[in-house]
């Protein structure tokens, strides 16, 4: 029997997090548990590396796509090294074999007449590689990164999608496995009752991909490319008796996010290429912080060496399946890692080793004797430890975790519950030899089991426990039967298996130094600090939501030229003509929310966050420039300046560089454009779901006291941590006197 199993491929425009290692480590227990079933094993990860996403981060870094795919694809490797994954084969999207497979596919399908030419205009999100429909949007961006989308328009391939859609309705009704879990595959049914489109399977705006091998001027869509690793993994055109013995039973490890390309596409592809669907896809939530996915490009990524190195592997492993069950969303919480590794690992586990090794090393001369008769508790024990194995084979099989978990700690505590109750210190004190001896043997025959059974998910554990009973090495899952293997072997104490850990205590950053530009100040720009420490940040309240709908409607009955009617009383106006600014030029920050409600997609305020939010209404309200920066991405001093040269940076949510010009001031630190001028504020220090720790910047002008500058501050911190928690201190900042 064989046993193929898959992660996603992924986008190595960045380096790999615990979002990432979710899955891989999921498929990693999966792989173990097959091999130790005596299964011929496959297990494929890699990296997907095609696409605009990929050309555009490397020409931000400076580098070539190959360049910047190859160095971050070693990343990868390292990273899973670190995380002790298992894999067969680590495949990269600009492998050649894999180039041959996407261009001998796209052949097949094309003789097929399932693609043909057309023009595609759409909205499309580079982080996802994805089209969305205006339906799909979350306020008027992608519902998955929550950054605006392209409108793209050009001549493409077509791959007659639409064709399909009866056929995979009676494949998923004919195999109700092939996408689990239930939940998800009534998801992927109703959406696909609802109508396909035909899919845009080629690009030619950008060249970073594989050429269509009957046009070379498109190259192929990059999930068209992507999920074709499946097969060249499995050795499609190169190895094709290999193919014949995995494929089609295989099972694809995904994010729920990435199901729709897997259920719908995927399935499609392969019945037009003439090959069968894989065996079952199962769709994983999401490691959640703060309510948001774990995302390098939503700026809230763990990477797994962090973690690693602070709190071990086995914990990390054991903490991310025994939490939340497989298929549901988790928030990420490392004082609840640190809490399951103490309780159920260190004095659970742990323990139970530690105690029955030192016993047999104490009692018997390390030597594991040999069991005489057995009463009715070792019959009960050795009955629970098969009724655990068959239990957890079945979890496992059924990609139920956290259930497996459940059953294994259920046996440690009925082992510990034994050692209790047999009390063999003081079977040892009575001189009770053949019961010491029975107990004892029990007990190991116990961790035996036990090291087969954590294997999967804390392999360096299972090796240890095995070698600690004097085996040379993890035994064979299907071969294991409770017995008196163990008889005559040596035990070794060694160190204990899980260390007692800390609980994560949080530093509060130290506040922030700034300075200005007495120059700039003297153009009436004022300006006041504060600082907020302890934030959970929220996506959004009903109150505040509320709030913002009454005061686009109060905006809306003074209608489109409202802000220009605001009397100078921002100043902005004065401050910009002094810059040699034409009217207009440069919006204030009022003009620019207003810009939202009337002229934007969007016909309203967006919804990023309740501190952006709040200090959007405050900025409508009020009148003032504010800024908030997440404290722990900013370097060094804060300075508020005139730029002296063409400055680049990203504006807040925008992929499209943007410029300073010489002559306009702007805030800065040592490494990042923080805003420039009082409206445009860079994306690289924003606050998001996983930001603590607030600098706060709130900016006056001649019109508005220093006082008044300071009061509003202190209103809208109140606000804040009124929604949010934590404490805030205000800092006088600088005007011109």
């Amino acid at each position: 029997m064989t046993s193929y199993v898959t992660t996603p491929i992924y986008y190595p425009n960045d380096v790999p997090h615990i979002g990432t290692a979710y899955p891989t480590i999921a498929a990693d227990i999966y792989a173990r548990w097959s091999r130790l079933r005596g299964r011929e094993t496959f297990f494929l990860t890699g990296t997907d590396e095609h696409g605009k996403k990929i050309e555009n981060v490397a020409h931000k870094r400076g580098m070539t796509p190959q360049q910047m795919v190859d160095e971050l694809s070693e990343e990868f490797k390292r990273t899973f090294r670190e995380m002790n994954v298992s894999y067969d084969r680590f495949i990269r999207t600009t492998n050649e074999d894999h180039i041959r497979v996407v261009r001998h596919i796209l052949g097949r399908v094309h003789e097929r007449g399932d693609i043909y030419k057309g023009t595609y205009e759409g909205l499309y999100c580079v982080e996802c590689e994805a089209y969305y429909t205006p339906d799909d949007l979350k306020d008027g961006r992608c519902p998955l990164h929550l950054k605006p989308v392209e409108v793209l328009k050009e001549d493409c391939y077509y791959f007659r999608l639409s064709k399909y859609r009866e056929w995979l309705l009676r494949y998923y009704e004919a195999n109700p496995d092939f996408i689990l879990p239930e939940s998800r595959r009534r998801e992927v049914v109703s959406f696909v009752e609802g109508g396909l489109e035909d899919l845009c399977i080629s690009r030619s705006t950008f060249k970073w991909g594989i050429p269509v091998p009957f046009d070379e001027g498109h190259i192929t869509y990059v999930w068209f490319d992507a999920l074709l690793n499946y097969v060249t993994g499995a050795g499609i055109l190169d190895e094709p008796e290999r193919f014949e013995r995995f494929w089609p039973a295989v099972t694809h490890i995904i994010g729920k996010d990435i199901l729709r390309f897997h259920a719908v596409i995927w399935p499609a592809m392969l019945e037009s290429a003439g090959l069968r669907p894989p065996r079952r896809i199962f769709a994983h939530g999401f490691w959640m912080v703060n309510g948001r996915k774990f995302s390098k490009s939503l700026g809230n990524a763990i990477l797994p060496g962090y973690l690693i190195e602070r709190y071990g592997l086995d914990p990390l492993r054991y903490y991310m399946f025994r939490e939340t069950p497989f298929g549901a969303d988790g928030d990420f919480s490392e004082a609840n890692l640190v809490g399951r590794n103490n309780s159920e690992l260190a004095q659970g586990l742990g323990n139970l080793v530690q105690r029955t090794a030192t016993m047999i090393i104490k009692y018997r001369d390390s030597v594991i004797p040999d069991a005489a008769d057995a009463g009715e508790m070792e019959h009960d024990l050795a009955q629970a430890a098969d009724e655990t194995l068959s239990k957890v084979a079945e979890a496992i099989e059924g990609f139920a975790f956290k259930d497996a978990l459940e059953t294994i700690w259920e046996f440690i505590s009925r082992m510990n519950v034994y050692v209790n109750a047999r009390a063999p210190w003081a079977l040892a004190k009575r001189g009770e030899e053949a019961a010491l001896d029975t107990v004892l043997a029990h007990l190991a025959e116990g961790l035996r089991f036990l090291s087969v059974l954590v294997t999967p998910f804390m392999p360096g554990s299972g090796c240890s426990i095995a070698e600690r009973i004097g085996l040379d090495g993890v035994p064979v899952a299907d071969a294991l039967q409770w017995g008196k293997s163990l008889t005559g072997r040596h035990v070794k104490q060694g160190l204990p298996l899980f260390k007692m850990l800390e609980p994560p205590v949080e530093e509060v950053p130290a506040p922030i130094t700034h300075a200005a530009d007495p120059a700039v100040l003297a153009l009436g720009v004022n300006y006041c600090v504060a600082h907020l420490n302890g934030l959970r940040v929220k996506r959004e309240t009903a109150q505040l939501e509320q709030r913002k709908r009454e005061v686009e409607a109060r905006i809306r009955v003074q209608g489109r030229g409202w802000a220009a009617e605001i009397p100078a009383a921002c100043g902005y106006k004065e401050i910009y003509e002094r810059l040699g600014k034409a009217p207009g030029e440069i919006p204030s920050p009022v003009d620019s929310l207003s810009e939202y409600i009337f002229n934007s997609g969007l016909g309203r305020l967006p919804q990023i966050n309740v501190v952006v939010d709040l200090y959007n209404l405050y900025t409508l309200t009020h009148f003032l420039s504010i800024g908030a920066h997440d404290r722990e991405k900013i370097r060094g001093t804060v300075r508020l300046e005139f730029a002296r040269e063409l400055i680049p940076y990203y504006p807040l949510g925008s992929q499209s560089q943007s410029y300073i010009q010489p002559g306009e001031y702007y805030w800065h630190d040592d490494e990042h454009v923080l805003c420039r001028l009082d409206v445009k504020q860079g994306e690289a220090t924003k606050v998001d779901e996983l930001t603590r720790h607030v600098v706060l910047i709130v900016l006056g002008n001649a019109a508005i006291s220093q006082q008044a500058v300071r009061r509003l501050a202190e209103q809208l911190c109140e606000e804040i941590v009124s929604f949010c928690g934590g404490e805030f201190t205000i800092i006088e900042g600088a005007r011109s006197d």
